[in-house]
């Protein structure tokens, strides 16, 4: 008996798995690129994204006025987006694809505590380190963006490089500048990560509490971007920038600071072991204490008198004790 071949059915399992797989391309490839750049440049606001998904999307409804060609079309349609997705996978991934075919030689430099430290870049920027820090860094600067990352404190004097970003990532926060002078402090222990300018603009990316969007903020001289790792916030504030990076001539400015950050900064520069009671560490230096390269005695004896305190030493360990703040 001869079989007679069946009638196309648009709403057949496997056109609707189809059309699922078209969407999920689609969708796939517009995360991609948003999440590739964020990392070193503001998306183009003449790209309407939505718009363009939304007429994709609206061509592949179009299978119920062509349910006879759509199994066909459906293969040719799938074909291009593959295609054109893979040549879209290899241009702007072509640097990640360039670093696993011939690996980019890591630099990693450390500072010590109690030392600071100028690391020269081949592009010739300059990144000082402060105590207790450290710089991973490409050997060389290859592809579209010059990418670093730092764990503790540095300043930067980078090269204006108009076509190669210069991106530097603190834990979750990410700062991009094409050429400026800045410093960032992102010590783990600390709850905060802040970007100061001292001159030029940088741009602060930074989780948001609605992650598939990140915030972004920019930065002028004279201002300081925080972001407050308990809370996922950043927030902006005008401040006196030179006064950020007088660790780098040896000196420490504490401005309403509060004790806690003073005693771990004490620690770090002097490479010593401070204790003190939880009630001094909710303290806050109200007065601006500048300690121009004086020798730990002398800072001791300025924090003790700020906390109406004393210090003593035992066993290897300093003991900052006191009334607490009045």
């Amino acid at each position: 008996m001869e079989r007679k071949p069946s009638k196309p059915n648009s709403n057949k399992p496997s056109d609707e798995k189809g059309i699922a797989f078209l969407e999920g391309l689609i969708t796939k490839y517009f995360n991609r690129q948003r999440e590739k750049h964020t990392d070193y440049q503001i998306e183009d606001p003449a790209f309407n994204k939505t718009e363009v998904y939304t007429k994709i999307l609206k061509g592949i409804g179009e299978r119920e006025r062509r349910s006879k060609r759509l199994s066909y079309s459906l293969r040719i349609a799938a074909s291009i987006v593959l295609i054109s997705g893979l040549a879209s996978v290899l241009y702007f991934q072509k640097d990640d694809i360039r670093n696993w075919a011939d690996p980019v030689k890591m630099v990693e430099t450390r500072s010590a505590k109690g030392q600071t430290i100028l690391v020269k870049l081949e592009d010739g920027s300059r990144v000082w380190l402060n105590s207790d820090s450290k710089l991973s860094y490409p050997e060389h600067f290859e592809g579209k963006k010059r990418e670093l990352q730092l764990i503790g404190e540095a300043y930067f004097e980078v090269v204006h490089l108009e076509k190669q970003p210069f991106i530097i990532r603190s834990g979750d926060v990410k700062t991009v500048v094409l050429g400026t002078t800045f410093n960032i402090n992102a010590y783990p222990e600390h709850k905060k990560v802040e970007v100061t300018v001292l001159s030029g603009k940088v741009a602060v990316v930074s989780p948001s509490r609605k992650k598939e969007s990140p915030t972004t903020v920019f930065v002028t001289s004279n201002q300081k971007a925080s972001y407050l790792r308990d809370v996922v916030r950043i927030q902006t504030s005008s401040v006196k920038a030179i006064e950020t990076i007088s660790w780098k001539e040896g000196k420490m400015v504490f401005h309403n600071t509060p004790i806690a950050e003073a005693v771990t900064e004490v620690e770090r520069k002097y490479n010593i072991r401070l204790n003190c009671s939880d009630k001094i560490r909710e303290c806050t230096v109200t007065t601006t204490a500048d300690l121009n390269n004086e020798g730990l005695d002398k800072v001791l004896k300025v924090m003790a008198t700020i906390v109406n305190g004393s210090v003593s030493y035992q066993n290897g360990v300093y003991y900052l004790e006191g009334k607490g703040c009045d």
